[in-house]
């Protein structure tokens, strides 16, 4: 566990380091989008976990409505509640929406004309320099995005709903004896899920570096056989035959590599659905049966089924996007290493778990 939390820290200390983070928070030009942008963020997302919370809260009432008899105008004061909730979570939704695609575009802009200079003298000697500076600025800033949505928010959730889900421990059986029992429980289900859901993926990073290296060596075989084509009236057979075969290779190398990573992602998605099936089932077995037995009301139920389940997706945020991590780290070395290289214009390593590569 030391291990993952010291490369946690190094790769996120390279990237506060890096142009990708520089390039839109450093510059002043972007500080009304970048920083702006994100406080507008962070409060449509307060917005939306507190109307979670008062959504799951509501459902109690439901609850017990199922068990007692209601006067008229209570139920229609719950469905005004319903009604208001329903709306807040709905538009802040839609926002919250529009901010990842929009802030994910002006982030690219911002890397895509630092690199401009730089890319204007790697075009001769960096494999992939195109598709470093067009594909790579734009895929990482994009997941950066979609990967902080849910980080934002797992964070909120855990700041309101686990005093709550904390008190709602007093109402379960054993709670006498194991104060906060259901947040204990939910904590040591996701960490148990995260520590194995890091040894499972943890060659991940590495390959989809590698990935995405083979992607720009064949794409800059078809760019060569387009210049070539455009430079001379005809081919011979010689040189197609050349072109064709050094393309076949890089197509079965390619393959390879894919073949590998799909390996990876099967025993790390087998693992991950297995444990969350495990999960949805156990506690609504649980639920119900309490339930059954009158130890809590339907109300009670419903409540701390939606509180805990919000809590479980929050902890379960790293597992949960571990796909989107290893992307991201991918495309990170991919950028540091173009970043190196255009201020060495010479021979770089780049570290990676299981040692260096040149």
């Amino acid at each position: 566990m030391l291990y993952y939390a010291r490369s946690a820290v190094r790769e996120a200390t390279t990237f506060l380091e890096s142009v990708v983070f520089r390039a839109f928070f450093a510059d002043k030009k972007w500080w009304a989008i970048s920083y702006g942008g994100f406080v507008l963020f962070l409060l449509t997302m307060s917005w939306n976990v507190w109307t979670t919370l008062s959504l799951a809260q509501t459902m109690n009432v439901v609850g017990d409505m199922f068990q007692h008899k209601v006067r008229q105008i209570e139920f229609d004061e719950v469905l005004r509640q319903f009604a208001f909730y329903g709306f807040s979570y709905w538009a802040t939704e839609v926002l919250i929406e529009q901010y990842q695609l929009r802030y994910g575009w002006y982030w690219r802009e911002a890397i895509t004309r630092a690199l401009f200079p730089r890319w204007t003298e790697a075009l001769s000697h960096i494999e992939g320099a195109s598709e470093r500076i067009a594909d790579c600025p734009r895929d990482l800033a994009q997941k950066i995005v979609d990967l902080s949505i849910p980080v934002v928010r797992s964070i909120m959730v855990l700041c309101v709903f686990v005093p709550v889900l904390w008190d709602l421990s007093k109402r379960f059986p054993l709670a006498d004896r194991i104060p906060g029992l259901l947040v204990w429980f939910v904590v040591l289900w996701c960490a148990t899920e995260l520590l194995a859901s890091l040894i499972i993926g943890r060659r991940l990073p590495g390959l989809r570096f590698g990935l995405r290296r083979k992607e720009a060596e064949l794409r800059t075989n078809f760019e060569d056989l387009e210049r070539t084509k455009k430079t001379k009236a005809s081919l011979c057979v010689g040189e197609i035959r050349t072109h064709m075969n050094s393309l076949d290779e890089r197509l079965l190398r390619l393959r390879a590599s894919y073949s590998e990573a799909f390996l990876h992602l099967l025993f790390l998605g087998v693992w991950k659905n297995t444990y969350r099936q495990t999960w949805g089932f156990g506690t609504m077995i649980a639920g119900i049966s309490l339930v059954a037995r009158n130890l809590i009301s339907a109300g009670v139920y419903l409540e701390t089924s939606n509180i805990l389940n919000e809590t479980h997706r929050a902890f379960s945020v790293v597992s949960d996007s571990w796909g989107i991590v290893t992307e991201i780290v991918g495309i990170l070395r991919r950028l540091r290493e173009f970043e190196a290289l255009t201020l060495t214009r010479g021979v770089v390593y780049v570290e990676y778990e299981d040692g260096y590569e040149k």
